[in-house]
Protein backbone atom coordinates (compact mmCIF):
# COMPACT_ATOMS: atom_id res chain seq x y z
CA UNK A 1 0.00 0.00 0.00
CA UNK A 2 1.68 3.13 1.24
CA UNK A 3 5.19 3.74 2.37
CA UNK A 4 5.84 4.46 6.02
CA UNK A 5 8.12 7.45 6.11
CA UNK A 6 8.04 8.02 9.83
CA UNK A 7 5.93 8.72 12.88
CA UNK A 8 4.46 12.10 13.62
CA UNK A 9 3.88 12.88 17.27
CA UNK A 10 1.02 15.33 17.52
CA UNK A 11 1.48 15.74 21.24
CA UNK A 12 -2.01 14.51 22.09
CA UNK A 13 -2.37 12.78 25.36
CA UNK A 14 -5.48 11.62 27.14
CA UNK A 15 -5.80 11.95 30.87
CA UNK A 16 -7.78 8.78 31.49
CA UNK A 17 -8.99 9.76 34.94
CA UNK A 18 -10.21 13.20 33.77
CA UNK A 19 -11.83 11.62 30.69
CA UNK A 20 -13.73 9.08 32.81
CA UNK A 21 -14.80 11.80 35.23
CA UNK A 22 -16.14 13.97 32.41
CA UNK A 23 -17.86 11.00 30.78
CA UNK A 24 -19.52 10.09 34.07
CA UNK A 25 -20.68 13.68 34.44
CA UNK A 26 -22.19 13.67 30.96
CA UNK A 27 -23.92 10.33 31.60
CA UNK A 28 -25.29 11.56 34.93
CA UNK A 29 -26.57 14.74 33.33
CA UNK A 30 -28.26 12.78 30.54
CA UNK A 31 -29.86 10.42 33.06
CA UNK A 32 -31.11 13.33 35.13
CA UNK A 33 -32.56 15.03 32.04
CA UNK A 34 -34.38 11.90 30.92
CA UNK A 35 -35.74 11.23 34.39
CA UNK A 36 -36.99 14.77 34.81
CA UNK A 37 -38.61 14.62 31.36
CA UNK A 38 -40.54 11.43 32.12
CA UNK A 39 -41.41 12.15 35.76
CA UNK A 40 -44.57 14.18 34.98
CA UNK A 41 -45.66 11.52 32.50
CA UNK A 42 -45.31 8.85 35.19
CA UNK A 43 -47.35 10.90 37.62
CA UNK A 44 -50.11 11.39 35.04
CA UNK A 45 -50.24 7.67 34.25
CA UNK A 46 -50.28 6.80 37.95
CA UNK A 47 -53.08 9.26 38.62
CA UNK A 48 -55.10 7.99 35.66
CA UNK A 49 -54.70 4.37 36.68
CA UNK A 50 -55.50 5.19 40.29
CA UNK A 51 -58.61 7.12 39.31
CA UNK A 52 -59.72 4.36 36.96
CA UNK A 53 -59.20 1.74 39.66
CA UNK A 54 -61.25 3.70 42.21
CA UNK A 55 -64.01 4.33 39.66
CA UNK A 56 -64.09 0.65 38.69
CA UNK A 57 -64.19 -0.44 42.33
CA UNK A 58 -67.02 1.99 43.10
CA UNK A 59 -69.01 0.83 40.07
CA UNK A 60 -68.48 -2.80 41.07
CA UNK A 61 -69.62 -2.11 44.65
CA UNK A 62 -72.75 -0.31 43.49
CA UNK A 63 -73.60 -3.07 41.05
CA UNK A 64 -73.08 -5.75 43.71
CA UNK A 65 -75.18 -3.78 46.19
CA UNK A 66 -77.94 -3.40 43.64
CA UNK A 67 -77.88 -7.11 42.83
CA UNK A 68 -77.90 -7.98 46.52
CA UNK A 69 -80.82 -5.67 47.23
CA UNK A 70 -82.74 -7.12 44.30
CA UNK A 71 -82.08 -10.69 45.41
CA UNK A 72 -83.01 -9.87 49.00
CA UNK A 73 -86.22 -8.17 47.94
CA UNK A 74 -87.32 -11.03 45.68
CA UNK A 75 -86.55 -13.81 48.17
CA UNK A 76 -88.09 -12.15 51.16
CA UNK A 77 -91.66 -13.42 50.62
CA UNK A 78 -90.38 -16.99 50.19
CA UNK A 79 -88.20 -16.77 53.28
CA UNK A 80 -90.90 -15.42 55.57
CA UNK A 81 -94.01 -17.13 54.11
CA UNK A 82 -94.45 -19.38 57.14
CA UNK A 83 -95.08 -16.26 59.28
CA UNK A 84 -98.19 -15.33 57.30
Amino acid sequence: MGTNVGIIDLGLSVNKRMFNKQLSGIAGSAKSSVMSAFKPLGKMIGTALGTAAVAGFTKSCLSLGSDLAEASCCRQPETYRHFY
